[in-house]
């Protein structure tokens, strides 16, 4: 049992000391759904946890239903659409960005 105790609490100082930006991005991951109908192509978050998430989706219900998500998560606080919009050309893909304050708990 020494063992077990001596190998949990030398993992506790890597868990403690992990970047905040693994929570984020775990809980960003958990909000988007399984079946690949909307998806992420860039991130940018700094070091406040104040974040700006672009992407494309085959729908505007999907980016609605991410987005759903994120503001009933305790996770995500002030979610808000900036533009969701036609990919543009022959593309029937779906452009959008939205921002959020990322807060763990």
């Amino acid at each position: 049992a020494r063992d077990v105790v001596d190998k949990v609490s030398d993992t506790r100082g890597w868990y403690d000391g992990r970047p905040r930006v693994l929570d984020c991005l775990r809980q960003l991951t958990l909000v988007f759904p399984e079946e690949g109908r909307v998806w992420t192509s860039s991130l940018a978050l700094n070091e406040e946890m104040t974040g700006i998430l672009y992407g494309k989706a085959s729908d505007e219900e999907s980016v609605i239903e991410v987005m759903d998500k994120m503001k009933s998560s305790a996770f995500f606080s002030d979610v808000q659409m900036i533009y969701m919009r036609d990919g543009g050309g022959e593309s029937q893909e779906i452009s959008f960005s939205m921002s959020f304050i990322f807060a763990s708990s």
